[in-house]
């Protein structure tokens, strides 16, 4: 009994003793939550630290430095935080790294992975906007499905969504707000899941809103449907990719319990993110198909990749659908195309013209376009007459909107510009000469197939 006697106290002790030391360890001075880790190089990056010091730093350097630089926090009057701001010029790919002191302090050193925005593979650029003769487009549709790598693509989708939302605007349209021509489509939702399309693996997750892009992520696709074997952002190691842009947040990845992060396995209609408001645009859903050239990302036609009979009322996701012809055996070979601006079904803003040219030049004869009085989005031409009767001819659409400089074309290639290809007809009479506009309306023919290379 003695002896409990006499171990108690010294348990009691040897508590008292220590508990200051464990308090002191559970309270660091300087208390640091890493929130991001992979950053898009172009952004400024805010970086905020909880202490009760009287003077922070911020000390940082490029993964390719040796030297250090050092930077005085701002205190933060509402509270006991301090802010700093990692500059541009420190976010340099491939990375930065940095870590917090005060007088007899220093926390651990964190690391932030920095890369050239993989959408365009320049700072603090997004890829969403064009200039004139920028390539916005390889027309997948004019190429039978066939990559510029020979494969085709028969990759098996579903919406981004699990649904059809509405379409308020279309690929590559031409629009008086943010870009033009538009490269993506926009669903009309409000925080709703995001799925991935198809399977494949996760190429890039921007977690920085700081961009006109917001938060995104972007997976890489086999054009067979396979899952790619590794992804490194900023190289080309798939066939093909998805983007999703202005997301709320990414979620976590079910097999991990961690947010989704480059390399992760993704099968479709895995859970991705939510959709959201950042960047620019408000509340909508920006996403869409396309390759890549080095670093330029160049939109693939989503009527492509969907079954949009049940999409948008019928409409569809591109804003020049491939022409098509038929032969009316009055009036000879026919074209028709149909355009669908901004997820209407009114197209008076928009005016298509015709060029038309034997096969060994560029296209440079017009020929007039009529819009079909009993649907407005369908036009048509008369394609005999024009002086290629009994033979081939080259041709191509090109389309402008009322207010909106610069013009697109089919098939899609550049903006402003006209394309390197084109569409070749084998053009033939009908039983009258049309040397003259034809004094009734055409009957639009079921027969009517659609033009490739």
């Amino acid at each position: 009994m003695k002896f409990l006697k006499l171990w108690v106290p010294m348990f009691l002790i040897v508590m008292m003793i220590s508990a200051p030391f464990i308090g002191r360890a559970e309270q660091e001075p300087i208390t640091h939550i890493q929130e991001i880790f992979t950053i898009t190089y172009g952004c400024t990056l805010d970086l905020s630290v909880a202490s009760s010091e009287k003077d922070v730093e911020l000390v940082y350097k490029n993964y390719n430095e040796t030297e250090w630089n050092t930077l005085q926090m701002m205190k933060d009057t509402k509270n006991e935080n301090f802010i700093g701001t990692l500059p541009v010029d420190a976010l340099t790919p491939p990375g930065v790294e940095y870590y917090f002191r005060s007088p007899g302090y220093k926390t651990d050193i964190y690391k932030i992975r920095t890369e050239y925005d993989p959408i365009s593979g320049n700072p603090h650029e997004i890829g969403i906007m064009a200039a004139t003769g920028e390539v916005i487009g390889y027309d997948l549709q004019y190429h039978s499905g066939k990559l510029p790598n020979g494969k085709t693509v028969s990759i098996s989708t579903q919406t981004p969504t699990g649904n059809y939302p509405s379409v308020t605007s279309k690929l590559w349209e031409l629009r008086s707000t943010g870009s033009n021509p538009h490269m993506g489509i926009d669903l009309n939702v409000y925080m709703v899941n995001v799925y991935a399309m198809a399977n494949g693996r996760i190429d890039f997750v921007n977690t920085n809103s700081s961009n006109d892009a917001g938060i995104y992520i972007r997976i890489v696709h086999n054009a067979d449907g396979t899952t790619p074997n590794s992804s490194i952002a900023g190289t080309l190691n798939g066939d093909l990719y998805s983007h999703y842009f202005h997301l709320n947040n990414v979620t976590n990845n079910p097999s991990t319990g961690e947010m989704w992060k480059q390399g992760d396995i993704v099968s479709r209609g895995d859970l991705i993110a939510v959709s959201g408001d950042t960047g620019i645009g408000g509340y909508h859903l920006d996403f869409g198909w396309d390759m890549y050239t080095s670093s330029k990302r160049i939109p693939l036609p989503g009527k492509y990749f969907f079954d949009t009979s049940s999409w948008n009322n019928g409409m569809d996701l591109d804003f020049i659908q491939p022409p098509r012809t038929w032969y009316d055996s009055k009036y000879g070979t026919m074209l028709e195309i149909y355009i669908y601006p901004k997820g209407t079904t009114d197209s008076s803003t928009v005016n298509p013209i015709l060029y038309i040219g034997s096969t060994t030049g560029t296209p440079t004869k017009q020929i007039t376009v009529f819009r079909d009085p009993n649907n407005s989005k369908r036009f048509y031409a008369y394609l005999a007459g024009a002086g290629y009767d009994n033979g081939y001819a080259n041709l191509y659409i090109s389309v402008t909107r009322n207010g909106i400089s610069g013009y697109v074309t089919r098939p899609i290639e550049k903006f402003n510009a006209i394309p390197s290809k084109f569409y070749k007809v084998y053009i033939q009479p009908g039983s009258i000469t049309l040397n003259q506009m034809p004094d009734e309306e055409p009957v639009e023919s079921v027969d009517a197939v659609e033009l490739t290379e």
